[in-house]
């Protein structure tokens, strides 16, 4: 299977994603190595391609062989070639990233948060402790539970995870000593993935969020081994506040479309407007339930696949 990362790089001596992987299969969740691709286990049936700056070029029939052959239900991967969901994927390309780099109403912030915060490597025990308050912070003030990040075992899997895999790193934020955010980040193929971030309420007002992802992206400016910073799909996760901060912190939105495929056993039951009605309408008897907003974003994406088209299907499809 063709692979090109978003500035067109063709492959790798090497499959793409070894670290990530790794980090993937330590915390406990599935990974599969096909086609020279390692597929992630994302729940509800769903495999994504790792790692996510990668592009595929994909045959459907290959894909139908190769769910057959592995087993898996459902992928998903981003492609310029096929149909699926259009969304854009945060992008920072950090050679000469300061202060300038930054919008002018972010600026202040950062010197404030620089001023009262220390930044700095995260060991493993402070990881465990005092991420671990984090965490409950984060999820209470956002109003969701990801038992990942709240049960203590779980919690410690995954920072053994972290600690086992050299790609993985750690950058706090400590005021007066104590761990007041961090950010969990994954280098690898001259990209710098931020994938989980958290911090104390109490604390967001001394702009610690500012510094710490200021601090960041300024250090991997210096760092002649990274030439990109991705921070994941901004379709999926951020609102229109979070769009924006990342935008003035010097992140761009790189427009990509994020094809579903769904075992050729399954997408004729699937992939059917019966059965997209059928999930939008248990979606809209309980919007509180992620699940069936996921559900529906997923049939969404294999429809548009399937029909070679994108965006978001119409009620009357």
């Amino acid at each position: 299977m063709r692979t090109q990362d978003l500035f067109g790089i063709n492959g790798h001596t090497s499959i793409s994603g070894q670290g990530i992987a790794r980090f993937w299969k330590l915390r406990g969740r599935r990974v599969i190595e096909a086609g020279g691709v390692f597929w992630g286990y994302h729940g509800q049936g769903l495999y994504e391609c790792l790692p996510y700056h990668l592009e595929l070029a994909p045959d459907a029939g290959d894909l139908d062989q190769l769910l057959k052959e592995t087993r898996m239900f459902v992928v998903r991967y981003p492609s310029t070639l096929r149909g699926g969901l259009t969304c854009d994927f945060y992008v920072c390309e950090p050679k000469g990233y300061g202060l300038q780099t930054v919008h002018r109403k972010e600026r202040g912030k950062i010197r404030e948060g620089l001023e009262h915060c220390e930044i700095r490597p995260v060991s493993a025990a402070e990881l465990l402790h005092e991420g671990l308050e984090l965490n409950r912070d984060t999820l209470q003030r956002q109003g969701r539970w990801d038992a990942e990040f709240g049960d203590f075992d779980l919690w410690q899997r995954l920072v053994n995870a972290v600690a086992g895999c050299p790609e993985m790193e750690v950058t706090g934020a400590y005021v007066h000593g104590r761990l007041a955010a961090y950010v969990i980040a994954c280098r690898e193929d001259g990209w710098l993935h931020l994938l989980y971030k958290h911090s104390r309420t109490s604390e967001r007002s001394l702009c610690i969020n500012h510094a710490l992802d200021y601090s960041i992206l300024e250090a991997a400016g210096r760092d002649p081994g990274i030439r990109a910073v991705g921070n994941y799909y901004a379709s999926f996760m951020a609102t229109p506040g979070l769009d924006q901060y990342k935008r003035h912190m010097g992140f761009r939105l790189v427009p990509r479309t994020l094809c579903t495929h769904i075992h050729p056993l399954l997408a004729p039951l699937l992939v059917s407007r019966v059965a997209l009605r059928g999930v939008r309408a248990l979606q809209a008897l309980r919007p509180a339930d992620s699940r069936w907003a996921a559900a529906a974003r997923l049939l969404e994406g294999a429809w548009h696949s399937r029909n070679g088209t994108a965006g978001v299907v119409p009620e009357t499809a």
